[in-house]
């Protein structure tokens, strides 16, 4: 993604969380954050997803998870706002294509 996409995107998400009420105290938001990515398998659905937009069951089978677990992981990741469900699939947030970017190296 270009880099002016990607800012264009960023605002709008941005704007989107501030409409629906979802922008929260700093402190909380990062220890949301933390507990979101302490779980290895919540990190590994982040990568897995990693530029595209993947349906539920790709991740399910991807990963080896019944669906009730990948619910509480994508319901986490969701929470701390990494990903984003579009229909039914799911996608990377702005914030989450920073993690990959800044935190987990690609191979």
């Amino acid at each position: 993604m270009k880099k002016e996409d990607m800012q264009e995107r960023k605002q709008k998400w941005f704007k989107k969380l501030e409409e629906e009420g979802k922008l929260t105290d700093p402190k909380e938001d990062h220890s949301r954050g933390l507990r979101a990515l302490q779980n290895p398998t919540r990190r590994e659905v982040l990568k897995f997803i990693g530029d595209n937009t993947v349906p539920f069951g790709k991740i399910k089978s991807h990963l080896n998870l019944d669906e009730s677990s990948l619910k509480f992981h994508l319901t986490m990741l969701e929470q701390a706002l990494y990903i984003e469900q579009i229909n039914n699939d799911w996608r990377l947030t702005p914030r989450g294509i920073g993690y990959l970017k800044n935190v987990e190296p690609r191979k």
